[in-house]
């Protein structure tokens, strides 16, 4: 028996049960392999030739040959790449996952991480400069983005528990705010900015424009470009000035709020590179592979208004005047459709300039390393004696020595003390590795690198190094000490093999009440606002499972004596659409958090009706005014009342598919209930794209339905200009649908179809 993943229109596991003479399709659902290109690995249980394992986006199981998958491992993270099953002990396996490692010895019911070795695919470095001890962040691939102290002032060092999340999904960028470092910007994929306060634990989406599912999933349509690995950036001589890269250059002095272009396209705008990805059988639109682009965006700390930008298809472009004008001064003779994916001025000697060029995904692995020392007008290349066949990733300056080089590339470190023509190993400890930024702390004078494989590394104090020639030529030195600082350390671990973690209060508002007896129904209970009207309700119980194994549990205590429930803050949900393929796409189950402001409580007991009020008040942290969360409330309660009406046409539309089936047996109806069908069919790709998998959304782009449910859930803050113009743009394609929508009904009436009502805005 033999099974096979294909990426095919057919179907995707195929399976031959006399070894590959005769083939037949098992199974068409996209869980099996969710992503050709990135996915495509199923492996059997050696002890049973119908147990099926799919490694994909989920890891799913088949006990039936393949025809049926169930996913499991729902505490491992996701995206799979390798699974490895002992040949004598099948339960024993171990699997690899964009999270790392786990381990099952029980066939999977149960599994385990381990903390060993630092694991990370880190693409950047953000540091503090004016901090002490500073701040450093990374952007963890499908990890988000981390931000730590360099010093944990605890004797048991830099533990879990230091870290903060400042962005979700793949972590790219993530830099502390030269102006305030308790504002840390960070993006996730495809242009997804956002800031984060560490000290109010407010945080906002500031992204300069937001592409609807048409034009991510088809760049060439797009207003602007964003890469997967969009930089951010600050000027060096005004830390209020913060920059970020589409296919131009953005900036904005107001902390993302306003956002202007200070440059034209500065890519080659090949249209023909920014087709959908995937192929002719598959698309594969995650962004990743998106194309005219920027790279690297980065300013002179000794010129102000010079900045200088990397694309990745291969440009270097300059400006000197802030960007009133921009100058293309790519090097010649370099291959096309590079990747610059670093452009570091010097920050000691004007007009210099280091340049890495990555052709790797061209299948060149050469490196390319140039300078300038005249803005870009001539490039020197700088390869020396670096490794021919091992392609380069990031170059640094150092901040204190003309001619010392830092270089990244993907096995290593490599220092050089003669500008480039020479390098040596810098690894030290280092594992082998891709090293993909370097940067420097200037006041500590710290070498801080993010690597693709062993997360973020600190060599502290590089001032050995940069002193290393003259203790060379001098042949002895005693190296001056940098400041010592005589911190107050405190530990609360009871020592270092000790880690745990206590519950913290309920999240939301306590509301507590007392029976004698438990109640014959189960009790409910209203929240109204300050107006009376009812915002939530909340039911008894709810069922869970199907069949026999459904149960009712409990949303709020029935006990003899005293009972809580917490109140979560949010409001009712919108309609859910019934037709959904599965139960998690019928829409949230509730709306939007309320604003602060005075609610109350309202439920019945052994008879009688009580009340409570409930005071909500903000975060005391927060730096986001009243005015602002009720606006933002306000706007996520506007999408999810239209995600409503939305669902309300689908499960219309599944009523209507019904009878249309019914009716379809009348041979007189037969013309007008193909119409009917066609018609139906049109309306209904218009609302959604009626996804069934976790990522089908990289397959095919989304619909109306999608857009809405993603501006319901962007409240929370603050409303910026862009997400308010993507509202505006959704809302002419909602108001086209419903007109559409209701002039379909109309075509319907000779039909006399049952409860088919019309939908209002």
């Amino acid at each position: 028996r033999v099974y096979a993943t294909i990426e095919a229109k057919a179907g995707i596991l195929w399976r031959s049960d006399d070894a590959g003479a005769n083939w037949k399709l098992v199974s068409s659902d996209t869980l099996v392999n969710q992503r050709p290109f990135y996915f495509s690995h199923i492996l059997v249980d050696p002890s049973n030739k119908s147990h099926v394992y799919a490694i994909s986006e989920a890891l799913a199981e088949s006990k039936d040959g393949g025809k049926k998958f169930t996913a499991i491992a729902s505490s491992v993270h996701v995206d799979y790449h390798a699974m490895w099953i002992a040949p004598n002990n099948p339960k024993r396996m171990m699997v690899g996952e964009d999270g790392g490692y786990a381990l099952s010895v029980d066939g999977g019911k149960s599994w385990s991480f381990s903390r060993n070795i630092p694991i990370g695919e880190v693409y950047h470095v953000g540091l503090s400069q004016n901090e002490n001890p500073y701040t450093l962040c990374g952007g963890f691939q499908d990890n988000n983005a981390w931000c730590i102290p360099s010093n944990s002032l605890d004797p048991s060092g830099i533990l879990s528990r230091h870290a903060i999340a400042v962005s979700g999904g793949d972590g790219e960028w993530a830099i502390p705010d030269p102006a305030d470092p308790n504002y840390i910007w960070s993006d996730s994929e495809n242009g997804a900015l956002g800031i984060y306060n560490k000290k109010t634990g407010d945080g906002w989406y500031v992204q300069p424009y937001l592409q609807d599912s048409q034009e991510s999933y088809d760049l060439a349509k797009s207003k602007y470009r964003f890469n997967w690995d969009s930089p951010i950036a600050f000027a060096p001589w005004d830390p209020h000035v913060a920059w970020y890269g589409a296919d131009v250059v953005f900036q904005s002095t107001d902390r993302g709020i306003h956002w202007k272009a200070i440059s034209p396209d500065l890519t080659l705008n090949d249209k023909a590179h920014q087709q959908p990805s995937g192929g002719p059988i598959t698309h594969d639109v995650s962004g990743a592979e998106y194309s005219d682009t920027i790279l690297d965006i980065e300013g002179s700390t000794l010129a102000t208004g010079e900045i200088w930008v990397g694309t990745d298809d291969g440009l270097i472009q300059v400006t000197r005047d802030g960007g009133a004008h921009w100058s293309n001064v790519t090097p010649k003779d370099v291959p096309a459709y590079g990747r610059v994916e670093t452009i570091a001025p010097s920050p000691l000697e004007d007009g210099t300039a280091y340049a890495v060029i990555d052709r790797h995904r061209s299948g060149d692995y050469k490196p390319y390393v140039f300078v300038t020392h005249d803005f870009g007008k001539s490039w020197v290349s700088i390869v020396g004696n670096l490794p021919g066949n091992v392609f380069a990733r990031t170059i640094r300056p150092d901040s204190h020595t003309t001619n010392m080089l830092y270089l990244g590339n993907e096995v290593g470190l490599y220092l050089s003390y003669d500008g480039g023509r020479h390098w040596e190993s810098f690894k030290l400890n280092l594992p082998t590795v891709s090293v993909r930024d370097i940067r420097m702390q200037e006041a500590f004078d710290d070498i801080v690198i993010a690597t693709h494989g062993r997360a973020m590394y600190i060599l502290d104090d590089a001032l050995p190094l940069q002193e290393m020639t003259a203790a060379k030529n001098q042949g002895s030195m005693l190296f001056k000490s940098p400041v010592a600082y005589e911190y107050n350390q405190h530990s609360n671990d009871e020592g270092i093999y000790t880690r745990y973690a206590g519950a913290n209060p309920p999240t939301g508002a306590i509301i507590d009440f007392y029976q004698a007896k438990p109640q014959k129904t189960a009790p409910a209970i209203e929240i109204l606002d300050s107006s009376g009207k009812i915002v939530r309700k909340i039911s008894g119980t709810h069922k869970v499972g199907k069949g026999k194994k459904s149960k009712n549990i409990p949303y709020i205590g029935n006990e003899t004596g005293l009972n809580r429930y917490v109140w979560d803050f949010t409001t009712d949900g919108p309609v859910l659409w019934k037709g959904a393929a599965k139960e998690r796409y019928q829409g949230p189950k509730t709306g939007p958090g309320v604003p602060p402001g005075e609610y109350t409580a309202r439920m019945t007991l052994s008879g009688h009706r009580y009340t409570d009020a409930l005071v909500v008040k903000a975060d005391p942290r927060t730096q986001i005014t009243q005015a602002q969360l009720v606006e933002s409330y306000l706007f996520s309660k506007k999408y999810f009342h239209d995600f409503s009406v939305i669902d309300t046409m689908l499960n219309t539309l599944d009523a209507v598919r019904k009878q249309l089936t019914s009716k379809k047996k009348d041979a007189a109806l037969s013309v007008q209930v193909t119409s009917a069908q066609q018609g139906r069919e049109s309306i209904f790709n218009e609302l959604t794209a009626d996804y069934h998998n976790d990522e089908d959304s990289i397959q095919r782009p989304g619909a109306l339905r999608e857009d809405l449910q993603g501006l319901g859930y962007a409240g929370g803050g603050i409303i910026t200009p862009a997400l308010t113009e993507f509202g505006e743009r959704v809302d002419v394609r909602y108001a086209a649908a419903i007109a559409h929508f209701n002039a379909y009904l109309k075509t319907l009436e000779p039909l006399k179809l049952k409860d088919i009502k019309p939908v209002t805005e």
